[in-house]
């Protein structure tokens, strides 16, 4: 889906880089696949799933709800849709975690602990432009 790549690029450049509603995951490198006319990999840092660790407070659910609006106002703004988030929550964990496995440590040696998004502020990013179109 090259059209990913443009889209994420165009979040990824000024002036919306410097947006502060702008939730857009950074693309570390764009990858171009030989022998292949429209496939790409593109290269993003780890992220973890919105839902893990659970919500311990409703105002932990009413910060993710606020960035996600965010993104909205921002895409829609831009004449952008897209739909697929998820959460930069190492912050949360006490050592990286396992991809596989968001309860054990990069070693696959011992669980992880993990602190609350009260305690430290995570970052809901759009991680995803496969369908998008820009419509302007």
């Amino acid at each position: 889906y090259p059209r990913e790549a443009v889209i994420g690029e165009m979040f990824l450049s000024d002036p919306l880089v410097s947006d502060p509603r702008n939730h857009c995951i950074l693309i570390l490198e764009t990858l171009i696949i030989p022998d292949e006319d429209d496939a790409i990999s593109l290269v993003k840092p780890f992220l973890t799933t919105c839902l893990h660790p659970k919500f311990g407070t409703i105002g932990e659910l009413m910060e993710m709800f606020c960035q996600l609006f965010e993104v909205y106002c921002i895409a829609y703004k831009h004449d952008c849709k897209e739909d697929n988030f998820m959460m930069d929550g190492l912050p949360l964990y006490s050592s990286t975690l396992y991809p596989g496995n968001l309860t054990m440590n990069l070693e696959y040696t011992s669980r992880v602990t993990y602190t609350t998004r009260s305690l430290h502020l995570v970052k809901y990013c759009v991680i995803d432009f496969r369908l998008s179109l820009r419509y302007a």
